[in-house]
């Protein structure tokens, strides 16, 4: 029998199952705003240079999560860092979607 309830848990189970997107992090707070996320360990993480300790990228490692690290910073503010590196996660997960840290500008 169909109900709300049954259809949002298959959803949910499908797009976990699917690693259907990657977690692009290019600073701290965005790491941590995320760290619940990334510790399901459902999606494969991309950091930048910087933004963890070797320590903490070995921690998370020992956990099973998939953690690529740039041997580079990437400015969030940067466009050809961030379409570089962009370039770079698609190369090892074609067709996923990206999550990319942004904060919008504002007029002060």
């Amino acid at each position: 029998m169909f109900n709300e309830r049954t259809a949002i848990s298959s959803v949910d189970k499908y797009l976990m199952g699917s690693r259907f997107m990657v977690i692009f992090i290019t600073t701290r707070n965005g790491y941590e705003e995320m760290r619940p996320l990334i510790f399901n360990q459902q999606y494969p993480v991309w950091v930048g240079d910087g933004v963890l300790s070797q320590q903490e990228l070995d921690a998370i490692r020992l956990l099973g999560i998939e953690l690529t690290h740039f041997s580079y910073s990437i400015n969030p503010e940067n466009s050809d860092q961030v379409e570089a590196a962009l370039n770079t996660i698609s190369d090892h997960h074609p067709g996923q979607r990206v999550w990319l840290e942004r904060i919008v500008k504002t007029d002060e």
